[in-house]
């Protein structure tokens, strides 16, 4: 949206500006906020720097998400494939955190497994497996075919962690800072994490594949990343989450940094997959496996404090 300008600064607040980014000292130009991006401001209280692809860690490789509020799991009313354990929606509010911009990939993964500090994924040793550990042509695709405790340790490996579901959700759809100034945030919600349009192969990749394979690069998919320019929230692979599975989590949620049930049975994965359809790949999706499971289709990305 454009914002008016009053002696050389925009009216309103940062994330009133047109790009909706969460950068503080954003500019005038032609009637509109243009973003500090583009000049190489600092973000998340100088622990990071803004760029063209969001407010990035030092590294360049995971995205802030800011503290606040978003509303968690699936409003019928903008959603015609609400399951029983995505309801009743509700406002969650979080603390600021870390979060990958990309799925990691089994090149990233690979080196975990070099230093001995991570374990080899499964594999069923074809050339042309769908399972991409040890092919130098899928170097790029997600690191597929780990389980919950491999995710687990690779993020820890980094002195990180898996993103809790409250956290995987928020970064997929974006907080209620992301809407348009003026709207009701538990009525507004995306339920894809580029808004309400069906997904398509040029936004996700899912539908086995959409004819080209049965995955892609990380990150492949630009046209349909989150608000907070995370990308493959939706297809790709599906990720694993730190929470235990619990089908009734939601009717008693914790309302400020949530973490799910204390044990279970089953871990959750979300976001769908290459082979996932239109239902799986909502922002609200749920799945849960056993977390010693693998599948060519299970990938993850990490998260981490703000420290």
């Amino acid at each position: 949206q454009s914002d008016k300008c009053s002696a050389g600064k925009c009216v309103g607040t940062a994330l009133n500006c047109d790009d909706g980014n969460p950068c503080t000292t954003d500019s005038c130009s032609s009637g509109k906020c243009s973003s500090a991006f583009a000049n190489g401001a600092s973000c998340a209280s100088g622990k990071g720097k803004c760029s063209a692809l969001g407010c990035l860690d030092l590294n360049g490789l995971r995205v802030y998400i800011p503290a606040g509020n978003f509303w968690m799991g699936c409003n019928a009313a903008l959603d015609n494939y609400c399951a029983v354990d995505e309801k009743p929606q509700h406002e969650v509010v979080l603390s600021a955190y870390w979060i990958d911009r990309l799925e990691v990939s089994m090149g990233e993964y690979t080196k975990c497994v070099s230093a001995s500090k991570c374990t080899k994924p499964y594999t069923d040793g074809k050339t042309d497996s769908y399972y991409p550990w040890g092919i130098a042509a899928k170097v790029n695709y997600p690191a597929t075919g780990v389980t919950w405790a491999q995710a687990d340790g690779y993020c820890k490996w980094l002195g990180a962690r898996l993103p809790t579901e409250a956290e995987w959700e928020k970064g997929a759809r974006g907080g209620c800072e992301t809407l348009p100034a003026g709207s009701k945030c538990a009525t507004t919600m995306r339920v894809y994490p580029w808004g309400t349009a069906s997904p398509n192969c040029n936004l996700a990749e899912v539908n086995y594949g959409c004819g080209d394979g049965p995955m892609m690069n990380v990150g492949s998919k630009s046209a349909g990343q989150s608000p907070y320019g995370l990308q493959d929230m939706a297809g790709n692979a599906s990720e694993w989450v730190a929470d235990w599975y619990g089908e009734t989590t939601y009717t008693s949620a914790k309302v400020s940094n949530p973490k799910g049930p204390s044990s279970g049975s089953m871990r959750l994965t979300h976001g769908g997959s290459t082979n996932g359809d239109v239902k799986s790949v909502r922002c609200s999706g749920r799945d849960s496996r056993q977390s010693t499971s693998t599948h060519y289709s299970v990938g993850f990305r990490c998260a981490a404090d703000i420290k």
